[in-house]
C-alpha cells in the first residue's frame, strides 16, 4: 500500500495569537519581545498489510480461514485485523466466480479509515477446476454428465436421488477395460498437482471399475504421460472407496472425468448393476513423486497365464537416500483365470509410498496378457500370415440369419442360411473372420487376401471377401461371384501396400454375409493372407523440414491404395518430391495427399489464416494440382489451383482466408496438395507447406 499522509489542520494563526498573548502577559520593564510563528503537519505512520495476496481456488476446495496469515501494522503498533462482513462477497466453494474480501484495521477499538490507508479489498477467485457437480447425487440433475458403451459395449445409467446414488446396468461388457463409461466433462487441472479420485462404488456381482482424467481433444490423452489409465479395483456387494491417483503433466481445461466399467478381465463377461454413492477429485498438497524415492520396474508387462503373471517381480523403491522403503499395491484388479478364450486382458497396478509427512509417491505398471496360441484344428486354421487365434465366427445376436460352425473332421468351416436376411442390411451382418491378435504387415510390403470356398447355391451374390487393415481401412473386397455349385473356387482381393506398419487386432481377413433371400450352404476351405511381391513404389515416411504454424509431426504422404499412381520422396535439399509413376484413374482429387496436418496447434476464433504452399514443376500444363485449407467439422475447404506459368521455377501459391466462428484444434484442420487425375511424366517439387495468421 502506498503511503498515506493526513492533511494537518494548520494552526498557525491560533498559535501566533496565543504566543503573542502569552508574551504580552510575560513583559517586564517596558520590553517587547515576540515568538516566532511557527508552522506544521501531521504525518501518519503507513498501515503495512502482510497475508492479503489474491487467492486462487477451486471450487471444491475446503474454505480458508480469510484471516490466517493476515495482519497489519502501524509504525510500531499492531492493529486489530477485521473482516468487513457487510460489504465483502459471501465466499461460496461450490460457485466459480471473483469474489471481493473487505479487510479493516483497528487501532484500539478505532477503524483506521480507507483514507489513512486502513482498509484493504482481496480478491479470491474460485476457478471450476476438479468440481463434479452432484457428486453425491442427492439430486436427479445429470448436469454435465454423460455415460456410453463404447465400441460394442452396451449399458444404460441414471441417477437415483431416493437412495443417493449414480446406477449403471451393463449388458455387455465390450473387448477393452476403456469401454462402458460414465463421465463428466468440463474439469481443468494444473501443471504439477496430484490429483486424487475417490468413488465410492459397489456392484451387485464382482466387477472391476477404474477411473481417468483424460483430455478429449487431444486423442484422449492422459493428463499424467507417465500413467496408464487401466488401473482397476474388484467391486463387491458391500460399498467401499477406491482410490485413483494422477499428476497433470501441463495445465489442461476441457478435462474428461471418466468412472470405467468395461472389460479387465473375464471376470467382467456378465452383467452387472453398479451403484455410485459418490465421486470426488481432489488436490494433494504436494506434487507426488517429488521426494526422491526411486522405483525399479518396468512400466508395462505382458504375460501368457496366470503363473506368468503371479511369477512377476515386485516393484521396488528406495527413498532419497538409497534405503528400501515399503511399498503398498493397489489396484490390480482380481484376476480369477487368464483364460485361452479370452485372447487378452489389459489391467494395470499402482504401487505407493507415502512417507511420515504425507507426501505420495507411486507408479503404475500395465500388465497385458496375451493367450498362447491354441493348438491347430486344421487347415481352415492354420492359416498363412501372423495370425495366432484361429478363424472367430461373429454373428450379431438380435440378427441370428446364419450359423457358422467348424467341421473338424472335413478341415473346413460350415456356413448355412437359416433364414432369409433382412433386406436391407449391411453386409457385416454375419462374417466369419481371421482375425489378427499379434502378427504384423510390414510398411512398404504388398499383401492380398485369398479364400477358397465353395457354395451350393450359385444365386447367392452378396458373399464378400474383405481385408481391412488399419485406420486408414484399405478395405480391399472382392465380391465372391461362384461359377458353378460345389466346386471350389479360389477368390482374391485386390493387393494392399500399407505405408506404415499395421499391427495388433487393427486388421483382418473374413468373409462378410449380407442381404439374401436364397437358402444356401456355404463351404470355406481355407482363408489367409498372401504377401507378394510388391509393384508399387517405395514411399519414405520421414518427418520432412519443420513449417510455420503450430505443427508438431511435418509432413505425411498419403496415397490411396489402390490409385498407386505417384511416389513421394524427400530430396536431401529439404525439399519433397512429387512423380507420376503411370497414369491416374478418373479419381477424385483427394486420392493422393501430401499432407500438413495439425496434431498440437490452435486456429482461434475470430482469427484469420490462409495457406501457402511454394513449389515448382516440370509440367506447366498440369492443372490438377490442387492446395486445400480443410478445418474443422464445418470444412470451409478454401482451395486454389495449382496453375505454373513457368517449368522449373518456384512459385508461391495461397487459399482463400478462413476466419474460424469457434476455436479448431487437435487433428481437425490440415493443409495438403491434393493430386488427382493427371498423366505420367510430370515431377513436382515442394519447397514448403504452412499456414499464415493474417492481421
Amino acid at each position: 500500500m502506498s503511503k498515506k499522509l493526513i492533511k494537518s489542520a494548520t494552526i498557525l494563526g491560533l498559535l501566533c495569537a496565543a504566543g503573542v498573548a502569552l508574551a504580552a502577559c510575560g513583559q517586564q520593564g517596558g520590553q517587547s519581545s515576540s515568538v516566532p510563528a511557527a508552522s506544521s503537519s501531521i504525518v501518519v505512520e503507513e498501515v503495512v498489510w502482510q497475508g492479503v495476496e489474491d487467492l486462487d481456488l477451486d471450487m471444491g476446495d475446503p474454505a480458508p480461514d480469510l484471516l490466517e496469515g493476515v495482519s497489519a501494522t502501524q509504525g510500531n503498533a499492531v492493529l486489530t485485523v477485521k473482516i468487513d462482513t457487510e460489504r465483502s462477497d459471501e465466499l461460496n466453494m461450490d460457485a466459480a466466480g471473483a469474489y471481493s474480501i473487505y479487510y479493516v484495521a483497528y487501532l484500539g477499538e478505532t477503524a483506521i479509515s480507507e483514507e489513512d490507508g486502513g482498509e484493504y479489498i482481496r480478491t479470491v477467485i474460485v476457478n471450476r477446476g476438479t468440481y463434479i457437480d452432484n457428486s453425491d447425487f442427492s439430486t436427479s440433475s445429470k448436469a454435465g454428465w454423460t455415460g456410453n458403451g463404447n465400441g460394442n459395449s452396451e449399458m444404460s445409467w441414471d441417477i437415483n436421488p431416493e437412495i443417493s446414488a449414480l446406477v449403471v446396468n451393463i449388458t455387455k461388457s465390450g473387448d477393452e477395460y476403456w469401454q462402458n463409461q460414465v463421465e463428466f466433462n468440463g474439469l481443468s487441472v494444473k501443471a504439477g498437482v496430484t490429483y486424487e479420485i475417490n468413488i465410492r462404488a459397489k456392484s451387485d456381482s464382482p466387477r472391476n471399475i477404474g477411473a481417468s482424467l483424460e483430455v478429449p481433444s487431444l486423442g484422449y490423452r492422459c493428463i499424467d504421460t507417465v500413467s496408464v489409465n487401466s488401473v482397476g479395483y474388484t467391486m463387491t456387494n458391500e460399498y467401499a472407496d477406491y482410490k485413483f491417483y494422477y499428476t497433470a503433466s501441463e495445465d489442461y481445461d476441457g478435462v474428461k472425468f471418466g468412472i470405467i466399467l468395461g472389460r479387465f478381465n473375464e471376470l467382467d463377461e456378465g452383467t452387472n448393476a453398479v451403484f455410485i454413492d459418490s465421486v470426488k477429485v481432489s488436490k494433494a498438497a504436494k506434487v507426488a513423486n517429488s521426494t526422491g524415492v526411486v522405483f525399479t520396474g518396468e512400466t508395462s508387462v505382458e504375460v501368457n497365464s496366470l503363473a506368468d503373471y503371479e511369477a512377476l517381480d515386485p516393484v521396488t523403491a528406495v527413498d532419497r537416500d538409497g534405503n528400501p522403503v515399503e511399498l503398498v499395491r493397489e489396484g490390480a484388479v482380481q484376476t480369477v483365470e487368464f483364460a485361452e478364450e479370452l485372447g487378452k486382458a489389459t489391467f494395470g497396478e499402482m504401487w505407493k509410498y507415502v512417507d511420515g509427512e504425507g507426501n505420495l509417491s507411486y507408479f503404475r505398471r500395465q500388465i497385458n496378457y496375451k493367450a498362447p496360441a491354441p493348438e491347430r484344428l486344421g487347415e481352415y486354421d492354420t492359416l498363412d500370415g501372423n495370425f495366432e487365434y484361429g478363424v472367430k465366427f461373429w454373428t450379431p445376436e438380435e440378427n441370428g440369419i446364419v450359423k457358422i460352425e467348424a467341421n473338424k473332421e472335413e478341415q473346413t468351416v460350415e456356413i448355412s442360411s437359416v433364414k432369409d436376411a433382412p433386406s436391407g442390411e449391411a453386409d457385416w451382418r454375419g462374417q466369419l473372420q481371421q482375425n489378427n491378435n499379434g502378427g504384423k504387415l510390414t510398411a512398404n510390403h504388398a499383401y492380398k487376401m485369398v479364400v477358397e470356398a465353395k457354395i451350393d447355391n450359385i444365386n447367392v451374390t452378396t458373399l464378400r471377401a474383405e481385408f481391412c487393415a488399419g485406420g486408414g481401412n484399405a478395405a480391399a473386397k472382392k465380391d465372391m461371384v461362384f461359377d458353378a455349385a460345389d466346386t471350389y473356387q479360389t477368390f482374391e482381393t485386390d493387393v494392399f501396400q500399407p505405408t506404415k506398419d499395421v499391427t495388433g487386432g487393427d486388421y483382418r481377413v473374413g468373409l462378410l454375409i449380407g442381404e439374401y433371400s436364397e437358402a444356401y450352404h456355404l463351404t470355406v476351405k481355407s482363408i489367409h493372407v498372401v504377401e507378394v511381391e510388391a509393384d508399387i513404389p517405395y514411399i519414405r515416411e520421414t518427418v520432412y523440414e519443420v513449417m510455420n504454424g503450430d505443427f508438431e509431426m511435418g509432413l505425411k504422404y498419403w496415397v490411396k491404395e489402390e490409385n498407386n499412381t505417384i511416389a513421394i520422396t524427400d530430396n536431401e535439399d529439404g525439399t519433397v518430391k512429387i512423380a507420376s509413376v503411370v497414369d491416374s484413374h478418373l479419381e477424385a482429387d483427394w486420392t493422393a495427399q501430401l499432407q500438413q496436418n495439425n496434431n498440437g496447434g490452435i486456429l482461434e476464433a475470430g482469427h484469420s489464416y490462409k495457406a501457402t504452399v511454394t513449389a515448382k514443376t516440370n509440367n506447366v500444363a498440369l492443372t490438377t494440382l490442387r492446395l486445400e485449407f480443410a478445418a474443422g467439422a464445418n470444412n470451409p475447404n478454401a482451395k486454389v489451383d495449382l496453375a505454373f506459368t513457368a517449368a522449373d521455377t518456384y512459385q508461391t501459391f495461397e487459399t482463400a482466408v478462413f476466419t474460424p466462428a469457434e476455436e479448431v484444434n487437435g487433428g481437425n484442420y490440415r493443409v495438403g496438395l491434393l493430386l488427382g487425375e493427371f498423366a505420367s511424366g510430370y515431377e513436382l517439387t515442394v519447397d514448403e507447406i504452412s499456414i499464415v495468421e493474417l492481421e
